[in-house]
């Protein structure tokens, strides 16, 4: 059986046949070609090059203006890994401080959440999160504006429970998108070993931390919110459908 590097590489070279052809009739039988070889192997040009170029997963992170972690931003995490086939971590990143004569004054640490994975999955995972961060305050803001209890306990509360019904209408778009996409899917089997090789390489472990609401009826009224969040909004640009 043909490996996948060899059909890349039978097609690179196709390609760079068609790009000095002496003749437009040498140029489209090279194309030709090309379209014949993806076929057969359930390729697209395009995924031929991304399979050659994205050896590894690339980052993108979204630095949060707090020192400590949100309980909703996992649950906004993980509706993203759904949504675009990549994984995440959190770190901490220490924001260098300076004087007006540019002296390091001191670090202000700050949580922040990295995606990885295909490289236009994991730029288009920032804008969701960012987008689905955005619905949550506006659900809560709503919330408080009908009367909503307004204690801190309550607005955490609240938004555990938007940002997991998100999190579990991102999972169930997921898996609806599955069912239409081929077994042999190549955008997805480079998808997931990228994602799997970088938690490797990392040494990345879920912590199988939980997190507890300790207002039901805030939770509940968040949860009830999280419904009307338009997860699809975030979805534009998703290479894999």
């Amino acid at each position: 059986m043909t490996s996948p590097t060899n059909i890349i590489e039978k097609i690179r070279k196709l390609q760079a046949l068609s790009e000095r052809a002496g003749t437009e009739a040498e140029a489209a039988c090279a194309a030709q070609k090309i379209a014949e070889l993806c076929h057969a192997h359930n390729l697209e040009i395009g995924v031929a090059t991304l399979i050659e170029e994205e050896q590894s997963a690339s980052e993108s992170q979204h630095v949060h203006g707090s020192a400590v972690w949100q309980a909703h931003w996992s649950s906004l995490g993980k509706a993203c890994d759904a949504l675009f086939n990549v994984g995440h971590y959190r770190k901490n990143v220490n924001e260098v401080i300076k004087n007006t004569s540019g002296m390091v004054l001191g670090a202000n640490k700050q949580q922040a959440i990295v995606f990885y994975g295909l490289r236009a999955n994991v730029e288009s995972a920032i804008l969701a999160y960012e987008y689905l961060m955005a619905s949550v305050e506006a659900m809560l803001e709503g919330y408080l504006n009908v009367g909503g209890a307004c204690s801190a306990a309550d607005r955490r509360s609240f938004r555990m429970g938007c940002a997991e019904r998100v999190c579990e209408e991102a999972k169930k778009a997921h898996a609806a998108a599955q069912l239409h996409l081929p077994d042999d899917h190549a955008l997805v089997h480079l998808g997931n070993k990228l994602i799997q090789d970088h938690k490797r390489k990392l040494g990345l472990v879920s912590s199988g931390r939980s997190w507890g609401a300790s207002k039901r009826n805030a939770y509940a009224a968040g949860y009830a919110a999280g419904g009307r969040v338009d997860i699809h909004g975030s979805r534009s640009s998703m290479m894999l459908r």
